[in-house]
């Protein structure tokens, strides 16, 4: 049986556990500080700022999406950001659902729009998954140490 629900402050951890060992997760620039993504997601979370779900399978979590919300800075016009979304390979057949919850909370809040980055380490099919949903590919981004 899958679930899909809200993440409380109590399985912060678990949730990002799910995306800890991806090679989406190894790829990011910076290695992902654990109790720095607690504290934050505790404070998101408490603010209504910020919002995470995650799919459980005979009670176990193999999926996880997670994101903000905030105006933009130009027109002030509210806007849910994904930082996260990540399902285990078996389990992806619930990827529309989670991001469908995702959606439907943006949208509950006021969001205009929501906008998601595909990073550079990507399974196969992630754009065209987008892209079914109704998502098109705006900007790109660039990075550059210091």
């Amino acid at each position: 049986m899958n679930n899909i629900r809200k993440v409380t402050k109590g399985e912060i951890i678990k949730a990002f556990n799910v995306f800890l060992d991806t090679d989406q997760a190894k790829a990011l620039p910076d290695p992902i500080d654990m109790d720095h993504t607690v504290t934050l997601w505790t404070q998101l979370l408490d603010a209504d700022l910020g919002v995470g779900f995650v799919v459980a399978v005979d009670e176990q979590i193999v999926g996880v999406i997670c994101g903000t919300r905030g105006p933009d800075v130009f027109s002030g016009t509210m806007v849910a950001r994904e930082n996260a979304f990540y399902i285990h390979p078996d389990h992806r057949k619930y990827g529309a659902e989670l991001l469908h919850a995702f959606e439907n909370w943006a949208e509950e809040k006021g969001c205009k729009h929501v906008v998601t980055c595909a990073c550079s380490v990507m399974p196969k099919g992630v754009g065209a998954f987008f892209k079914r949903k109704g998502y098109e590919v705006q900007d790109t981004l660039y990075r550059k140490e210091l």
